[in-house]
């Protein structure tokens, strides 16, 4: 045989077997990219200890997963680049590793150490791509701030056949504390109510009542005068309110009076009195949605005295239990008086008081 052609021969079998050997050394790498990568932090408090780190990906491939290697670094780069732990990093000394979404969620090792986990499942169940897959680890300490990288790589083994690739970031950010103080308010309006129905009476069509002035124009000695005005409050009183009027007398003209009608001159704050009839001298009732319906009715309307001679009792007209907003209290101030009163003008003053409870 030509000595040149054998030598040929045997170089280039020489060189056939030399890439053969160099093609199946090392780690096998796919060329896969998980998707849909993201991290939860049950908090994001800088330091914070006891944190759960939930990872969320999908797989690129149909094809069982063996391990997951997570890597922290201070940088985003490929898993095998230079990694740098963030400070203040402490993942747990033994591993509290719970798998959501994987063909196998059993963890058979978890092997810790910063900034580096390796998670072990049992076996290696065929994965699906569309399934989010979480991994959980409870017991981290927070870096102490700043932005962090989680650098992700999946293996059908145990760290040899690299399947995907992937990355994820967060943040240690400081907390934020939010405040605000409501102050304590309240808000009374009162109103002339006219020609309008009150505890089943109607108010003077002719009668101009005001937010200070309730007027019965002539009293006639012959039938029972009404005229009205109406309480509106809002307040944000946890317990509410509690609304009441009182006065010092009745009606005055001079030395004549024309007091609390006799028939009505009650001093219970609780039940009823009594519904009006052919009596005379002056009483109230009150109607609505706080209307005091212990002392007024509702159908039939009861009448109460609004002080007893020259004693001044304040009686309850309305209240709740709760914050309000814009509630109305309806007070008709029902009058009649002997044919043989005094002529004269008669006036009193009477105040209303709204107490909030806080």
């Amino acid at each position: 045989m030509n000595k040149k052609i054998k030598l040929k021969t045997i170089f280039s079998m020489l060189a056939f077997f030399g890439l053969f050997f160099y093609y199946n050394v090392g780690i096998t790498y796919a060329s896969g990219y998980m998707t849909s990568e993201y991290v939860n932090l049950s908090t994001s408090t800088p330091s914070a200890t006891s944190v759960t780190h939930t990872i969320h990906f999908k797989p690129s491939a149909v094809t069982g997963i063996k391990q997951i290697g997570l890597k922290y670094c201070t940088v985003a780069g490929a898993y095998g680049a230079a990694c740098t732990a963030p400070t203040g990093l402490v993942l747990p000394s033994s591993a509290g590793v719970t798998l959501t979404g994987f063909g196998d969620t059993v963890v058979t090792s978890g092997a810790w150490s910063s900034p580096t986990e390796t998670i072990v499942k049992t076996t290696t169940t065929a994965e699906t791509i569309a399934t989010d897959h979480q991994i959980a680890i409870s017991g981290i300490t927070n870096p102490s701030a700043g932005v962090f990288y989680i650098r992700m790589q999946t293996y059908s083994d145990t760290g040899t056949t690299v399947i995907d690739d992937g990355a994820t970031a967060s943040a240690a950010i400081a907390q934020v504390t939010l405040s605000g103080t409501q102050r304590e308010s309240l808000t009374v309006t009162v109103a002339g109510e006219n020609s309008v129905s009150i505890c089943g009476d109607t108010t003077q069509s002719t009668t101009a009542n005001t937010a200070t002035t309730v007027n019965f124009n002539d009293l006639n000695g012959t039938t029972a005068i009404n005229s009205g005005q109406s309480i509106t409050v809002s307040t944000n009183a946890v317990n509410g309110y509690t609304a009441s009027i009182a006065g010092n007398h009745g009606l005055l003209s001079g030395a004549s009076y024309i007091n609390d009608a006799p028939q009505i001159a009650d001093l219970s704050q609780g039940t009823v009195s009594t519904t009006w009839s052919s009596y005379t001298g002056l009483g109230i009732c009150a109607a609505g949605t706080d209307a005091k319906t212990t002392m007024y009715g509702t159908s039939p309307y009861y009448y109460h005295a609004i002080a007893n001679g020259a004693s001044s009792v304040a009686k309850t007209l309305s209240s709740a239990a709760a914050p309000v907003s814009s509630i109305k209290t309806s007070v008709n101030y029902k009058v009649n008086v002997s044919p043989t009163t005094p002529a004269g003008t008669y006036t009193n003053n009477v105040n209303y008081t709204v107490v909030p409870n806080y």
